[in-house]
């Protein structure tokens, strides 16, 4: 069921970061990406998706890896 979640999770938050990959970080299993189409309905949506499997959701900005701008991220995780 847990392998189920994660490639849920997956699915809907790779409409929103294409190129978006789980990691472990400390052990916790992680999703980081950055968002490359993120507006106040995809945002929505994706909050209620991931809210019906048991998961959170954190945006932070960075800078790029090319530095030319920032960048916000994407990081989910469960509750």
């Amino acid at each position: 069921m847990e392998e189920f979640k994660r490639e849920m999770a997956l699915r809907h938050v790779s409409r929103v970061s294409p190129k978006a990959k789980w990691h472990k970080i400390d052990g916790t299993p992680v999703i980081i990406g950055r968002a490359h189409c993120l507006n106040s309905n995809t945002l929505y949506t994706l909050i209620k998706q991931l809210n019906k499997l048991d998961m959170s959701l954190y945006l932070f900005g960075g800078r790029s890896k090319d530095g030319k701008g920032n960048s916000i991220y994407i990081k989910i995780q469960n509750k």
